[in-house]
């Protein structure tokens, strides 16, 4: 209470990063957390409250003290504690088999062989962090652009330590038997940061290659005996691999994995939203002759998921009106371009095309004739 002494402001279990408004400088912290579950031995955190904290004053302030307060209880609105998650220990932001064939971030260079699977599962044991600078600028890291100033100031390997890559979408963990055999089955969802925007609002592809409402969903199916070992957000812990006061045993790897990354099409398209028209026209914008875009697109997957990619177009393919089937023409004739420019020794995008909607269609309909003749006899 004296003064020239520190005073606490803030207890916060998380850094997100920092924002700038009209007249000052703030940091996010989350103040609360609860836990989701655990993926191979490591401790998933959701977010339960967050607070803005003022650092300091800008040097050129933009408003008044009242358009401060003013932004400030619109952020507000923004619900950091529904499907924004994190992992101090395992890296969210990558896939189950990168974090496997990852080496462990405190090993020396050289010392892992190839296909060794079991380095990604295992906690640090130096007190290094697990995240290294690239992961912060992952499309799924959600606070890139919040954390990067802090970053900068602080110097990759120590805003590492202060600072996890907050995703956002969706997890959920359940535990099942399976032939007499407990495992758990977990669901990860992450929405990608780019070309974001409101369904009707933002379509297509942008001059990156980044497409609009793009999610990648993990499933994970483990049977590994550690999953049986959970964390309360109540009790303290020391180091990431005690529970209770208890070493918990060191992982044993019984996991399998299915990924798949869901997105709008490829292509320079838009919709023409109205209050008026529930099925606003599709606009295709055929400007990019050399499928530029596209192609970008379809590299930025292989580098994160390598050859085979296999594209399953769910667009429709008979209308009464022709709405979606302009799209299917255009990804057809865009793939035909990227697959003719890749050299010779790639292997060629394939494309499946399923009318999913006739699909479903067909089923109900199969289903109805059939409890019909049920009903007859």
């Amino acid at each position: 209470d004296s003064p020239g002494f520190v005073t606490l402001v803030a207890e916060g279990v998380a850094v997100v990063g920092t924002m700038r408004l009209l007249t000052g400088h703030h940091l996010l912290l989350v103040t609360a957390r609860r836990a989701l579950g655990l993926v191979c031995g490591h401790v998933v955190w959701g977010v339960g409250d967050t607070k803005l904290v003022r650092l300091a004053d800008t040097v050129d302030r933009r408003g008044t003290e009242a358009d401060e307060q003013r932004l400030k209880r619109l952020l507000q609105w923004v619900d950091l504690a529904t499907g924004f998650f994190w992992s101090d220990t395992y890296n969210l932001t990558e896939t189950l088999q990168t974090n496997a064939l990852a080496p462990p971030p405190d090993a020396p260079s050289g010392e892992r062989h190839p296909g060794e699977a079991t380095a990604g599962f295992d906690p640090p044991t130096s007190g290094h962090p697990v995240y290294c600078p690239g992961d912060f600028e992952s499309a799924f890291a959600w606070n890139a652009h919040l954390s990067r100033a802090l970053r900068v100031s602080l110097g990759a390997s120590t805003a590492s330590r202060w600072i996890a890559p907050l995703c956002h979408g969706y997890f959920a963990q359940t535990r099942a038997s399976l032939s007499g055999r407990e495992v758990t089955m977990t669901v990860v969802a992450r929405r990608s940061r780019h070309h974001a925007g409101t369904r009707f609002n933002r379509r297509g592809v942008n001059a990156r290659g980044r497409v609009a409402n793009e999610v990648e969903t993990e499933q994970i199916v483990d049977a590994g005996d550690a999953q049986l070992t959970w964390l309360d957000a109540s009790t303290p812990t020391r180091g990431a691999n005690r529970v209770r006061g208890r070493r918990r045993p060191r992982y044993e790897p019984r996991v399998s994995s299915a990924t798949q990354l869901r997105g709008s099409v490829p292509l320079f398209w838009s919709q023409d939203t109205s209050a008026l028209n529930a099925r606003p026209t599709i606009v295709v914008r055929g400007h990019d002759v050399t499928h530029a875009a596209t192609a970008a697109h379809f590299s930025l997957v292989r580098a994160r998921y390598h050859d085979p990619a296999v594209c399953l177009s769910l667009i429709r393919s008979q209308e009464r009106r022709s709405r979606e089937s302009a799209l299917r023409g255009e990804l057809a004739a865009a793939l035909h371009y990227v697959n003719g420019a890749l050299p010779a020794d790639r292997e060629r995008i394939a494309c499946v095309h399923w009318d999913f909607e006739r699909q479903m269609k067909g089923s109900v309909d199969k289903g109805s004739v059939a409890a019909d003749e049920d009903e007859d006899e």
